[in-house]
């Protein structure tokens, strides 16, 4: 499913996903051009502890609230 996060200028100052970090994507399920996608409300970007399976956040970054897109 795509997931979308916000405008590229935006999302290239404040969310740095790498290749292997684990996220939490907090948003909402909607229906654009004939297929379901999400719009994400936060991504919190962290690690996977592998003994016990815990996610541990490193950083959140808030792309929208009730009013609409932060950016």
């Amino acid at each position: 499913m795509d997931v979308y996060i916000s405008p590229v200028s935006f999302a290239s100052k404040y969310v740095k996903v790498s290749k292997g970090d684990y996220v939490h994507i907090v948003g909402t399920e909607v229906r654009s051009g004939g297929a379901n996608v999400v719009l994400a409300r936060s991504i919190t970007i962290g690690s996977v502890d592998r003994k016990t399976g815990s996610f541990h956040e490193d950083l959140t970054v808030y792309l929208r609230n009730d009013e609409g897109p932060l950016w």
